[in-house]
């Protein structure tokens, strides 16, 4: 019987150690997924299938006798400008330097350190990849971004920091309505980030794709590293005791 009257059918510790194994299960499947998506896309930019879907997103809110020009109302650039900085180096830099000034003062120092090597590691990762394929940009793309466009960094790098961000703040997180809403907007924000890169012609769909893609396997790899060191003690499970497969 539970706290609250209720009759368990399975003892404390299994329904801990099975949500644990379901949470390896769904990280390993994760990255699988993020990796076979990656692979999927990164093929199909190499072989030249994917110019058909990246020109029909691209010329879709542009005029039909001037691609250069837009045809979209002034305010949504804006909007999209703002939306699009979420994913920027400068904002991502703040979140994480946030992000670890938390844990160095809760002394939780090896769980700083992976997060230290996620976020960094995931750009270094993000860069590397853009070298390789050298995929040149959209035409009209703004004359600030002169870097490869597979895959979009910006894109990649949302769907590192802001997943990691919303299970540390869900962990302390009681409720389950309020762990629900904060990872839902966790995962909503990396995906207005590829949209609006998109939108604002600076990337192309698949490069968009590939950062997702990309950004959901390094996520779970961080997520099976800290599952891996807080079962050795490393890293602190959480006040109540019960044991996570993720940051």
């Amino acid at each position: 019987m539970d706290g609250k009257g209720k009759i368990s059918i399975l003892p404390t510790w299994l329904h801990r150690r099975m949500l644990n194994e379901m949470g390896i299960v769904v990280l390993i499947l994760l990255i699988v997924a993020g990796i076979w998506g990656f692979v999927e896309v990164a093929d199909k930019v190499l072989e030249g299938e994917a110019p058909g879907l990246d020109e029909w997103f691209f010329y879709l809110s542009r005029a039909a006798g001037d691609p250069a020009q837009p045809i979209r109302p002034s305010w949504l650039d804006v909007f999209m400008r703002d939306i699009t900085a979420l994913g920027g180096w400068a904002v991502l830099s703040l979140l994480t330097a946030a992000m670890a000034g938390y844990l160095y003062l809760q002394r939780r120092y090896h769980l700083l350190k992976l997060i230290l090597v996620s976020n960094g590691g995931g750009a270094l990762l993000a860069a590397v990849l853009k070298a390789i394929f050298a995929r040149e940009r959209p035409p009209f793309a703004l004359h600030l971004m002169d870097s490869p466009s597979f895959p979009s960094a910006h894109s990649m790098m949302a769907a590192v920091v802001y997943p990691t961000l919303a299970v540390l703040l869900a962990r302390i997180q009681p409720r389950l309505r309020i762990r629900v809403y904060i990872i839902a907007l966790g995962l909503l924000i990396p995906f207005l980030v590829g949209i609006s890169r998109v939108y604002l012609g600076v990337h192309y769909v698949t490069d968009v794709q590939a950062g997702w893609c990309m950004g959901l396997a390094w996520t779970s790899v961080n997520g099976f590293l800290a599952w891996y060191l807080q079962k050795r003690g490393k890293i602190r499970g959480e006040a109540s005791g019960q044991g996570s497969a993720l940051v």
